[in-house]
């Protein structure tokens, strides 16, 4: 095992830990954390770096706020170029990058599926809303 595996792995680990970071920080907002909790406070300035440019670029969702899931899925995708490129057999060349590019292509298909599975939900949620009587938003822009 050579120094170039070695620092492959630890950029790995440092990519799942921070990972697991995200994961944290999306299921303590579920419950309406105290603000002042200094693990709340970590987890918020750990991830911020990362989240609130992803924030600003892409609109919450019927919401939703898809930047953890683009963030999960830009380190996977680093995951992997760290794997390819600091791996010991590392010249396996075109074979390792075909397989690496469906990878990608798989996880930027799933990421597409989760929303359109969200947008039914959301409209779902406003056709019952619309069968109770209530007074429902309908949005003329949406074929749905």
């Amino acid at each position: 095992m050579g120094i170039l595996s070695s620092i492959g792995q630890l950029l790995t680990l440092a990519l799942e830990i921070y990972s697991w970071l995200i994961v944290g920080r999306v299921l303590i907002s579920w419950v309406n954390p105290d603000p002042y909790n200094p693990i709340v406070q970590f987890l918020v300035r750990a991830t911020d770096p990362l989240l609130l440019p992803i924030q600003r670029r892409m609109p919450a969702l019927g919401g939703f706020d898809l930047s953890p899931i683009v963030a999960l899925l830009a380190i996977v995708v680093m995951q992997r170029v760290v794997a390819v490129l600091f791996s010991p057999m590392a010249g396996g060349g075109f074979s390792v990058l075909m397989v690496e590019m469906l990878a990608l292509v798989h996880l930027l298909l799933t990421l597409y599926l989760l929303i359109l599975l969200i947008r039914a939900v959301i409209n779902i949620r406003s056709w019952w809303g619309f069968r109770r009587g209530t007074g429902a938003y309908i949005n003329l822009h949406n074929p749905g």
